[in-house]
């Protein structure tokens, strides 16, 4: 039986050659459990094989490995006692139905509707809070649904996407190295590939969030799927405008309000009530966006840089909810 698959956790840290911790496991929170015994042969293996990945590239950059059937994203840090230290995110196997994700119903068929097939949509919320896995069953659901093709620029591959989805779906996932490459690979992937969905895996910088608006307002039937860090989603918008303004200037401030249709922010919480507090999915805020006249005063706001979207997200959720009498 291979005992590293069959563990439940979300992250591994192997600090040093005996500080080995799991995160993640069920019942115990945040908290840091250390390595069972069963596990330590494995995890040991594993330590030689990432250090053997990080004597040959950048120690800057992130990387997948797969080890014993178990797909990670690692990065390493240098710790003042330990040395290098290995943080290890244990990917996902499968991507998981939109349905199951238990997004708000609404939400879910917002998403899913035909004619949003063209703009930017962004996933928001704090560090390891399901932003990638949300966009990856949105990409999965909507090749299943209406076909086309998807292309993604990750740095690394998280979910496992590459492949049929449904009967005339298929996703292309690529790995870059740097944010810089956005521009010259997604150019390419326009003149010779024609994608119905470009997902880029997180912005995370002035390339990747000029880029993003960019290539969201060059077609109208091509959908741009991206994640971003934010505390809420008004900042998270922020966070993407200032990184824009760098490269675009004030211009950025136009390219978002002409092709944004949505941000869903979202977190992952314990719940107590639960006998094993299982992480749950909550979506805390939310701004869809049609490309119709209702949608007009928060697009002249977007493109006025005015991020104070509150009221309007308020309105929104309250209308959507209170009037379909589902509540968050």
């Amino acid at each position: 039986m291979n005992a590293l698959r069959q563990a439940e956790f979300s992250d591994l840290i192997l600090a040093g050659d005996e500080t080995w911790f799991l995160k993640g496991v069920p019942g115990s929170g945040p908290a840091l459990v250390a390595a069972p015994p069963e596990l330590r042969g494995a995890l040991r293996k594993l330590l030689e094989r990432v250090r053997g990945r990080y004597a040959q590239i950048n120690s800057a950059h992130s990387i997948r490995l797969v080890f014993e059937e178990v797909a990670f994203r690692a990065a390493v840090y240098t710790d003042v006692a330990l040395g290098d230290v290995y943080f290890m995110r244990r990917l996902p196997e499968t991507v998981p139905s939109l349905q199951a994700l238990k997004l708000p119903e609404p939400v879910t068929e917002w998403l899913l509707r035909r004619e949003n097939s063209r703009g930017l949509l962004l996933f928001s919320g704090a560090q390891a809070s399901g932003k990638t896995t949300s966009a990856g069953a949105l990409i999965a659901a909507r090749l299943e649904k209406f076909g086309g093709h998807a292309i993604t620029y990750e740095h690394p591959v998280e979910m496992p996407l590459s492949g049929r989805h449904g009967e005339s779906g298929f996703c292309f996932q690529t790995e870059i190295v740097s944010e810089d490459e956005l521009a010259s690979r997604i150019e390419r992937s326009h003149r010779y590939a024609s994608p119905n969905i470009v997902f880029v895996g997180e912005i995370r910088s002035r390339h990747a969030a000029s880029e993003v608006l960019r290539v969201a307002l060059g077609s109208n039937q091509q959908l741009v799927v991206a994640t971003i860090h934010g505390l809420n989603a008004c900042a998270a918008l922020d966070r993407l405008l200032t990184w824009a303004r760098e490269i675009d200037g004030d211009i950025a401030r136009h390219n978002l309000g002409q092709s944004l249709i949505g941000i869903v922010h979202q977190e992952l919480s314990f719940e107590k009530e639960s006998e094993d507090r299982r992480a749950r999915l909550t979506v805390k805020e939310f701004l869809l966006l049609s490309f119709d006249p209702q949608s007009e005063a928060v697009r002249a706001k977007l493109r006025e840089g005015n991020l104070h979207l509150t009221e309007h997200i308020l309105e929104q959720r309250n209308r959507v909810f209170y009037e379909q009498g589902v509540r968050l």
